[in-house]
């Protein structure tokens, strides 16, 4: 029999040994001997791993994909928020929100999909790679020093991850900070309009008209037509200009089948709580 030690918290030895016992029989060929002991003192805990020498290879193959799956799964989170207390300094009040931004961008919140699930596999098939470098010649492994000294791409990796989840947090942060600057104009403001429909075409053209389809004519978007292509024109930022200054009751949005609508309809939806109704297609839309 050879034997393999695996060091690390008593905590994820005992989901290592979990793992180990529920799967080593279907995967392995030969009777495996599991056992713990532990160093309080140092709050280490060792599980010694005895094995038919003639499966060494495989078996350390499997150790590999348990500890890469502990690694990702369980200990990543732990590692990004490390990074995030050493390298950044935010109120309590904040950390919270932050550390949920990580784990969405780290794909540990929720379900992972898209891009993060890719990246997330991305990582664990590198975890895996430089475990299976070192197991070749090793019998023992100390995950901590392991992580410490053989991953610093991976941590590297996983500290970048940190930097766009606190740089998404603060652009978040900010815009609700304008959302709310804008709805406490909004709210000083006296209506000047009950209803209005803002119609964009298919050139990203806005139109308005009141409850009665009758065209409203602001000027702006007119003298903004008479510019077009010219630096600096956004019809974005001149509907929600009107609307502020218009104060509308009721706003029905028309999008038209036009996909660039999506974030200024979000805007006009955070900014008018409650005012903002989509069309899903009427005569106005026709006529575009």
């Amino acid at each position: 029999m050879e034997q393999f030690i695996i060091v690390d918290t008593r905590q994820n030895i005992d989901k290592i040994k979990a793992e180990l016992d529920n799967n080593s029989s279907n995967l392995i060929a030969g009777n495996i001997i599991f056992n713990i002991s532990e160093d309080a003192e140092e709050n280490l805990a060792y599980l010694l791993c005895a094995h038919p020498k003639d499966i060494s290879a495989q078996f350390k193959r499997f150790i590999a994909e348990v500890i890469a799956g502990l690694i990702i799964n369980n200990i990543e989170g732990l590692l990004a928020n490390s990074i995030f207390e050493q390298n950044y300094c935010f109120p309590v009040s904040e950390r919270e929100d932050i550390f949920h931004e990580i784990l969405q961008q780290t794909g540990e919140r929720g379900k992972s999909r898209g891009y993060t699930f890719l990246y997330r596999m991305y990582r664990r098939r590198a975890v895996l790679n430089k475990l299976l470098d070192y197991l070749t010649t090793a019998d023992m492994i100390i995950i901590k020093g392991f992580i410490r000294f053989r991953l610093k791409d991976y941590l590297n990796e996983l500290a970048e991850i940190v930097d766009k989840a606190v740089d998404s947090y603060l652009l978040e942060k900010d815009y609700f900070e304008f959302i709310r600057l804008l709805r406490q104009i909004t709210e000083t403001n006296d209506s000047k309009i009950d209803f209005i429909h803002v119609v964009f075409d298919q050139e990203n053209i806005i139109k308005l008209f009141d409850k009665y389809g009758k065209a409203i004519s602001s000027g702006l978007f007119e003298k903004a037509g008479s510019e077009q292509g010219q630096e600096g024109v956004c019809y974005d930022d001149l509907l929600i200009n009107l609307l502020i200054l218009l104060v509308p009751k009721k706003i029905m949005f028309h999008s038209c089948g036009n996909v660039r609508t999506a974030s200024v309809q979000k805007m006009i939806r955070d900014i008018f709580n409650g005012q903002l109704k989509e069309c899903t297609g009427c005569d106005l839309c026709l006529k575009i």
